[in-house]
């Protein structure tokens, strides 16, 4: 994914627009938006993150706006080129109106394409935070959170005496206009509830605050046991996460080796279009494997080829067709959460000539 790299990119935009606010030269905010448009091509969902920064530079420099939109369409100019020069024009643009569509109104995870309640996806927001980037304790995990969430606790109260004792400058409301823009931003038009990976942008940010909670009492004994405490307690959180993503796998990556090594010769798969490409893109090991996406055409086809002998293999139930097993797979939802659990059907016709 592009996400850490979009990160970088995000925060080296935001670290010219700042360093323009200090030093008022013309050439960082001109640099700041040339890398604003270099972020479209790479993770477009976090350009939310800088609206206050480019509405308070076209309002305090309106004279220079017809600087910072060619700037920013370098920046654009500079991927979008190489891209039309590979890639047809017409299928490029049709694929990105097919896929901005997608994304707001049928597939995206949105609340306007989730069954999801606002304050659902507003929890799931503060967990992917605290708890999936962070490794924060949460309901049903690890007692082991526990030791990085005392220590933020305690980071974050000292962070609160430090801001309190002193001056908010002007940077600081930018910033924080910066994170309340994009909460809101994936709180309505992201899909917090099952990709936390939505909420990366907030977490460096977040972390500056703790530094002020470290920066405060950094010479106690207590906030040096207790920045020991995070850092031992996160790389094990860390490596154990690590650890699992190979040994046993995701539950999605379960059922496909149990699917690719099952031992019959006519073997069908069966599920919604993403478990199926998955299946698809890898070797099946023993039979032969045909593999289908949901559709009411393929449905037929799965009928017609039970009836001619194949094992079915779904992740949705046919109550018309013999079950013959029912396997469930599991992973640490931390891990992560889309698919955490895989239920697959297993369906043959019986055998009447051994009764």
């Amino acid at each position: 994914m592009s996400d850490l790299l979009g990160l970088s990119v995000l925060i080296i935009s935001c670290y010219y627009f700042l360093k323009y606010l200090h030093q008022n030269e013309r050439k960082y905010i001109f640099l700041a938006f040339f890398i604003l448009g270099l972020s479209i091509g790479i993770r477009v969902s976090f350009i939310p993150f800088l609206f206050p920064f480019i509405i308070y530079y076209f309002i305090k420099n309106k004279t220079d706006i017809h600087y910072f939109i060619f700037f920013g369409f370098l920046g654009v100019c500079t991927w979008l080129v190489p891209l039309l020069i590979m890639t047809d024009p017409y299928k490029l643009y049709n694929l990105a109106l097919h896929d901005t569509s997608g994304h707001f109104i049928n597939w995206g995870g949105t609340f306007l394409s989730s069954d999801n309640s606002i304050l659902n996806r507003f929890y799931k927001t503060f967990e992917s935070i605290w708890a999936d980037n962070m490794g924060g304790w949460w309901i049903e995990r690890s007692l082991i959170t526990i030791l990085p969430s005392i220590s933020y606790l305690y980071f974050s109260y000292n962070g609160f005496i430090n801001m309190k004792n002193n001056k908010i400058k002007k940077e600081h409301f930018l910033i924080l206009a910066c994170i309340l823009t994009y909460f809101i931003w994936i709180l309505f038009f992201q899909n917090v509830v099952y990709k936390p990976r939505h909420v990366i942008p907030l977490i460096p940010f977040i972390i500056m605050f703790f530094d002020w909670g470290i920066q405060k009492s950094i010479k106690t004994y207590i906030t040096k046991f207790l920045t020991i405490l995070l850092c031992l307690s996160t790389i094990l959180i860390s490596g154990t996460i690590v650890y699992q993503h190979k040994y046993p796998g995701t539950a999605i990556n379960q059922m496909k080796e149990f699917v690719v090594n099952y031992n019959k010769s006519q073997k069908l798969f069966y599920s919604s279009r993403l478990i199926s490409g998955f299946v698809e893109s890898h070797k099946n090991k023993k039979g032969y494997l045909e593999n289908y996406s949901k559709s009411y055409k393929n449905r037929q086809l799965v009928l017609k080829r039970y009836s001619q002998g194949a094992t079915i293999f779904s992740t949705q139930k046919f109550h018309s067709l013999n079950l013959t097993d029912e396997k469930r797979f599991f992973h640490n939802p931390y891990l992560n959460r889309l698919w955490s659990r895989v239920d697959l059907f297993i369906y043959s016709k019986p055998d009447l000539s051994a009764k």
